[in-house]
């Protein structure tokens, strides 16, 4: 089992973000958080309050999964088969951690504005042999750190997928409600968390169903009022294979906006 652990240099650096999209490319993985207080219902479902207890989670798990995706900035994993991954704060940040400058130093990964690139391939690939999946998985790096840049211009762009009268299947909230019904075990979570009605929700998931072909649910045991859902294993896949079209294409936008910018965009040079 691969443990990927997941620290920042303060708030709001997209720690979440990163762990939920490990989750959705890597095979067999689960995440878990470290945090202070009573969980509440939008958290994620493997919420721990405690070491111990997250270490318990880690033990019960680790003969079932194949990584370990945990977004914490004081578990203390001292063990073989871990990729530590630190976001840097976005520039002007104030609350940095006292402790960031350590646990940036003690990274595998670095990720943040102005961050040479060139070594993530390098550790992902001790960890993961699949080369496609390696690329994803920088991906989702670089993606974070497009967000995390002090650049003044940016570029944006976003993936649909529709059917042939141009309508909309499959987009980007319907690709971030999945990711939350697989982490929380319960569409009425995720649908709380995306300040979305169950209803609409319902809806969202039935129609991509209906025009996909396949089921994106099943039922599971345990979530909200016990019972819950999870995604199915097609539902695993085409949500892999969303994440990594976004993260082409907004490669590509990148590097388009690379190459011209700084060109004369108006015919009269203003």
């Amino acid at each position: 089992m691969t443990i990927w652990l997941i620290g920042g240099a303060c708030s709001g650096v997209g720690k979440t973000f990163v762990a939920k999209r490990l989750c959705a490319v890597l095979p067999n993985a689960v995440y878990a958080k470290l945090g202070h207080g009573a969980p509440k219902s939008a958290k994620a479902a493997n919420y721990c309050t405690s070491q111990n207890e997250l270490e318990q989670l880690v033990q019960q798990k680790k003969s079932a999964v194949r990584h370990f995706v945990i977004e914490s900035n004081s578990y203390k994993a001292s063990r073989e088969n871990v990729i530590r991954i630190f976001l840097q704060a976005t520039p002007g940040a104030k609350d940095i951690r006292g402790d960031a400058h350590q646990q940036e130093a003690a990274a595998d990964v670095v990720i943040g504005d102005q961050v040479a690139v060139s070594n993530w391939l390098a550790v992902i690939q001790r960890q993961v042999k699949d080369e496609a999946l390696a690329a994803a998985i920088c991906g989702i790096f670089a993606e974070q750190s497009r967000l995390l840049s002090s650049a003044e211009l940016a570029v944006r762009s976003k993936v649909w997928l529709v059917n042939q009268q141009n309508e909309l299947v499959f987009g980007a909230g319907l690709a971030s409600l999945i990711e939350d019904i697989e982490h929380l075990g319960s569409l009425r979570a995720a649908a709380e968390r995306a300040s979305m009605s169950y209803r609409h929700a319902w809806g969202a998931i039935k129609n991509a169903e209906k025009h996909l072909g396949f089921k994106l649910l099943l039922p599971s045991a345990g979530g909200s009022g016990g019972g819950g859902s999870l995604l199915t294993p097609a539902g695993k896949r085409l949500l892999a294979l969303y994440r990594r079209l976004s993260e082409a294409a907004a490669a590509a936008t990148d590097r388009e906006l690379a190459r011209r910018y700084g060109e004369s965009w108006s015919d009269n040079g203003e």
